[in-house]
């Protein structure tokens, strides 16, 4: 018995079969054997052009995902990330909605696993103003200490002590680095004692070097 959709000849399994299998039968059967078919351009314009999901693709096309995917992969057409097929895309304000409620409380003062007992809580001294501020980023030369940055520049105490307002504990770091210090404060305190110490022993205060520390520190 011939296939009317492949035109293959097969032996029937049952009186009432008249197509080879099931994606004959449903017309899918030749377009997912013969990926010759389908050009290069066609899938570039509709995946990286058009932004379509695989799944957009796949029913543009008359085909699986699983077939697009190959595709991709042997055209050698880099596949789009998670976040980069969820880029400038909106969530229904229901789902958002839904999240926000569900977050709630949830991470709430001693709940957060960076809870450090309620030291942002704390009042700074009033030593600490405006004029020791920026008599420390004048000190630093405008830049930060770990990564060089000049833009959103703030003042890190070194022993995370806020008390304690010594220009010596105090340190220039841009907002990026200064957040980055408020994880493994002990590995943190570690460096800035290596660093106070390299530049006494060159004979030179820390303080007197104005290029920032090597990258990749933070």
């Amino acid at each position: 018995m011939i296939c009317p959709n492949c035109k293959k000849e097969f032996k029937p399994r049952r009186k009432q079969q008249k197509y080879c299998s099931v994606l004959c039968a449903r017309g899918l059967c030749h377009k997912i054997y013969e990926p010759k078919f389908i050009e290069k351009d066609k899938i570039i314009r509709l995946y990286h052009i058009e932004k379509l999901s695989m799944r957009d693709v796949a029913k543009r096309l008359g085909c699986g995902e699983t077939m697009v995917h190959k595709w991709l992969h042997r055209s050698n057409i880099s596949i789009r990330t998670r976040s980069e097929s969820l880029l400038g895309k909106r969530k229904a304000p229901e789902h958002v909605e839904r999240h926000r409620l569900a977050i709630i409380g949830k991470y709430r003062l001693d709940k957060n696993p960076n809870w450090k007992g309620g030291k942002s809580f704390e009042i700074y001294p009033i030593d600490f103003s405006g004029e020791l501020k920026l008599l420390i980023r004048k000190r630093d030369r405008f830049r930060c200490r770990l990564c060089g940055s000049k833009k959103a520049l703030t003042i890190h105490h070194i022993d995370y002590d806020k008390k304690n307002s010594q220009p010596e504990n105090l340190v220039c770091l841009c907002r990026r680095c200064h957040s980055a210090t408020n994880f493994h404060r002990e590995e943190w305190l570690k460096f800035w004692n290596n660093y106070l110490k390299m530049g006494l022993i060159r004979g030179k205060s820390f303080w007197d070097n104005p290029e920032p520390s090597p990258k990749g520190k933070v």
